[in-house]
């Protein structure tokens, strides 16, 4: 399992990004994403996933070429454009 590997809390919301793997990881109460081969640990203690009705508009949204989510730390809450642009 990737969380066994990584030592992730968790992981979720995989999708293929511009052709290569993209997800999301919990460790040590941070988030982080992974993206063709790098790990990159974000300043966001929370992205809302997993969540059905009227909370599923908070889930993160696929794209070919992007990702699109809310996080939140400490300072506050956030909408996060994440892309490969040519």
């Amino acid at each position: 399992s990737m969380n066994k590997r990584f030592g992730y809390d968790e992981s979720f919301n995989f999708q293929i990004l511009a052709g290569k793997p993209f997800y999301f990881y919990k460790k040590d109460g941070r988030i982080g994403f992974y993206f063709d081969g790098q790990h990159v640990q974000a300043e966001f203690s929370e992205v809302p996933h997993y969540a059905c009705c009227s909370g599923a508009a908070r889930n993160p949204f696929h794209f070919q070429n992007l990702v699109s989510f809310f996080a939140s730390n400490n300072e506050g809450n956030y909408y996060v454009e994440l892309g490969v642009y040519e």
